[in-house]
């Protein structure tokens, strides 16, 4: 899939960075997108296209701003109102891609075969492979079958699918590491099939694993089939984050928050965004009958806070190092309730037990 961050309204705050001692807005911060945490503790560079066409998952810290003398709260508080009128002016004019039958027989059919896909790759998961071994595995699926891989190229990624491993939260390039005993690895996988995307993620267990890795696992699992089960036609967005937040904090895990889902169907990334925690715009965003979307929790196993490396632009790990899952289904919502649309036939189902 390629999780993006949480797309807010975009607000262009330049004319603030005088405010901490900046004579202009920073280059690689050409348009920010602000998620504003209950702690007010970190400002995000959202996927806004930079003059390069390219993605700037740049971090400013409040602690940055704060040791050139600036109070923090007072910009965050005025840049959240702004927010806020933005939202609504936004929610007036938001499409919604509502599926006639056509579109949603095409999704179903894109499910299938990202699905299949996931399947073929499966055996080939275990330790001694290279995750570049798994991505030439993908190319070859990919091409035998007449589709097209709708990561590689996307935003300039350069591989054909996500090869996250242990402490990486998601976006990992395929390349040399090779798979050992007690790794865990999220492979991430969208096909486009006719133009429209199936979209999925799965992590698997290399043999042995340890109790953590495994706990987490099982919980970003077991937190994406029961916020798919608490879905209903036309329910708020948040109540996929009201379903998982409480079950992960249960069992002593965090919920990342930079990274969502998104609504999908002739193009990768759609309104609505799908934040696996309830924010404001989850709260007024509705899921109807033939919206397709995806459910794709990150679970982290100590703090949710991610850094991004700065030598690929991509990867995403855990602050502290510890070990983060993910699971994900591309969804539809039906006038019955939700129809998980990739699931593999090989793969782990509901009730799945690690």
């Amino acid at each position: 899939m390629l999780p993006h961050f949480d797309v807010r309204p975009r607000c262009q705050i330049s004319h603030e960075w005088g405010k901490i001692g900046l004579k202009s807005e920073p280059r690689d911060v050409s348009v920010l997108r602000t998620i504003v945490s209950p702690w007010y503790d970190t400002l995000w560079d959202g996927p806004g296209m930079s003059a390069e066409g390219g993605l700037g998952p740049n971090r400013v810290t409040a602690a940055a701003i704060q040791s050139r003398g600036t109070d923090l709260h007072s910009i965050l508080s005025k840049t959240d109102a702004r927010i806020e009128g933005k939202m609504t002016g936004m929610l007036q004019k938001q499409r919604r891609l509502i599926l006639n039958q056509q579109g949603q027989d095409a999704m179903r059919r894109a499910g299938r075969v990202n699905a299949s896909l996931m399947d073929y790759i499966r055996p080939h998961v275990k330790a001694g492979i290279t995750t570049g071994r798994i991505d030439e595995l993908v190319v070859q699926w990919t091409s035998d079958n007449g589709h097209t891989a709708a990561t590689l190229g996307y935003q300039n990624f350069p591989k054909s699918c996500c090869t996250s491993l242990n402490e990486v939260i998601c976006h990992g390039i395929p390349g040399d590491e090779e798979l050992k005993e007690g790794d865990i690895i999220n492979i991430d996988v969208t096909t486009i099939v006719d133009g429209w995307h199936g979209d999925q993620s799965e992590t698997f267990l290399i043999g042995q694993v340890s109790d953590e890795k495994k706990a987490v696992t099982q919980c970003a699992f077991d937190c994406m089939h029961l916020a798919i089960e608490a879905l209903t036609p036309g329910c708020t967005v948040s109540k996929i984050g009201e379903t998982i937040v409480p079950e992960a904090h249960r069992r002593g895990f965090s919920v990342v928050r930079e990274y969502v889902g998104h609504g999908l169907g002739k193009q990768f990334h759609l309104d609505p965004s799908i934040p696996h925690f309830p924010n404001r715009q989850s709260r007024i965003d509705r899921l109807f009958p033939g919206m397709c979307f995806t459910v794709e929790p990150m679970i982290n196993a100590g703090t949710r806070y991610a850094r991004c490396d700065k030598a690929d632009g991509w990867t995403v790990r855990t602050k502290d190092g510890r070990p983060s899952a993910q699971f994900e289904h591309t969804v539809m919502m039906t006038e019955d309730g939700p129809e998980i649309l990739t699931q593999c036939n090989d793969g782990p189902h509901k009730g799945h037990q690690f």
